[in-house]
């Protein structure tokens, strides 16, 4: 099995490392995880809804950003963690809090986000219906929907989606009122917009670390309080206080950790100056405002997070906060689609435009690896013993040899990315097994002639 996963392409075996917190748990059945996954729930969201959420939601940001990747640890921090700090500030019915939080009991607070997502994990129940199998798929379907982030690089999603969403820019303009593709720059744009001013606040803070001269370290602390008010407020009239440098510098850097909300927020008048009207009104009506998802299901979260639609918070200032930029990296398709419901001309036009560039993209990379072919694309054929037409998307002949590809640009269904049986079945037969009897078909007749 294995192997077999490690051969598929996109696709990367993933695992949990175990985790020395929890080793007092191996033995728990899923109505103990049920129990814990609760008791875990109420205590995060007492956390967010007595301090204030937008410093934790920044903070818990900017640490899984600094960690380096290729160091894998149970503790390493992980997109989803941050993912599941902003859907609960979200989903927080009371008035914001503006309570500092300490760096001890934010430490306790990644613990518990770690330990409440293996909750999760682990809580989901045997039904007794299911054969070992489908057990197994099912685990890791939810395993992959909760942790496997960007298939993508960056470069590799902007080249497809910009390939994808061109073709569309006329029904799109038509139906929208903009072009996706704009859209989809701005998205991407946005990520540079954070990128450049977590630049600007790290430069800074070390700039407060290293600096000698007590004047510097002054103008990093007044940067540092007119970035976020909780930070000037916790500073107060404090500048004054500490003759001794090392001590006013160790201060500061205390009060530099309450001003990580300035990275990730971006005024409207940031984003007027950045991109045209129709695209800053789309950007925003990609925001969610808190207190404002009354509607959801709290369970639903974990495998069918609101904010893989909508990736950015409506703050009370009219400014969008963007902790996860890159989430149009992460879920390019699922928000960009979610822009096209019920606008039923640019969704054909769309589907129209995955199929081509699919195609276009297999033919170019069969050409590229192997020059000396014959690649032909939309082949049709008659098949004598059906009187059927078939058509295969992508031949290649290279010599006596016939190289056959289907293009399937569908997706993997919400109940299927959730663990469903029926619907894994279903979406593997549409995606896999199918292309191949295609394909099949092909061989069969060639083979026979």
């Amino acid at each position: 099995m294995t192997d077999l996963e490690q051969g598929l392409p996109g696709y990367e075996r993933l695992e949990l490392l175990p985790d020395p917190e929890l080793a007092d748990t191996q033995d728990w059945d899923a109505g103990q995880w049920q129990s814990d996954f609760e008791a875990s729930l109420e205590a995060l969201t007492l956390f967010l809804r007595i301090r204030d959420p937008l410093a934790i939601l920044a903070r818990t940001a900017s640490r899984f950003i600094l960690i380096n990747p290729r160091v894998e640890r149970p503790e390493m921090p992980k997109q989803v963690e941050v993912e599941l700090t902003q859907i609960l500030m979200l989903l927080n019915r009371h008035r914001p809090s503006t309570n500092p939080v300490s760096p001890n009991n934010l430490g306790r607070y990644w613990r518990l986000v770690r330990r409440h997502l293996r909750g999760f994990m682990n809580k989901q129940p045997n039904t007794g219906n299911e054969t070992d199998i489908e057990r197994f798929v099912s685990r890791r379907a939810r395993l992959f929907t909760r942790y496997y982030r960007n298939i993508f690089s960056r470069e590799d999603c902007e080249r497809a989606l910009n390939g994808i969403l061109r073709q569309v820019d006329s029904p799109s303009e038509a139906a929208l009122g903009y072009r996706l593709s704009d859209l989809f720059r701005a998205a991407i744009r946005i990520i540079d917009l954070v990128q450049e001013r977590f630049k600007i606040f790290t430069e800074r803070l070390h700039n407060l670390l290293d600096t000698k001269r007590r004047s510097e370290l002054v103008e990093c602390i007044d940067f540092f309080c007119s970035s976020y008010p909780l930070a000037s407020r916790v500073w107060g009239n404090c500048t004054n206080r500490w003759v001794d440098l090392e001590d006013l510098r160790m201060a500061a850097f205390q009060m530099s950790e309450f001003a990580h909300p300035w990275i990730y927020t971006l005024s409207r008048a940031d984003l007027d100056a950045a991109f045209p009207a129709p695209i800053v009104d789309a950007l925003y009506s990609l925001a969610i405002r808190p207190n404002s998802l009354s509607e959801i299901n709290p369970e639903h979260i974990y495998l069918n997070n609101p904010i893989w639609r909508r990736p950015y918070v409506l703050v009370n200032d009219g400014s969008l906060f963007a902790p996860l930029p890159h989430l149009i990296v992460s879920f390019p398709f699922v928000i960009l689609e979610s822009l096209m419901e019920g606008h039923r001309t640019l969704e054909v036009a769309y589907e129209g435009a995955r199929a081509n560039y699919l195609e276009e993209a297999i033919t170019d990379l069969v050409t590229t690896a192997m020059p000396s072919a014959s690649v032909y694309r939309g082949v049709a054929w008659d098949d004598p013993d059906t009187g059927q037409v078939w058509e295969n998307d992508v031949v290649a002949v290279v010599g006596n040899f016939i190289f056959v590809f289907e293009a399937k640009s569908g997706r993997i269904k919400d109940a299927a990315r959730r663990g469903g049986s029926l619907s894994l079945r279903k979406n593997f037969s549409e995606l896999f097994v199918q292309p191949g009897v295609q394909s099949g078909r092909l061989q069969n007749y060639l083979d026979t002639r």
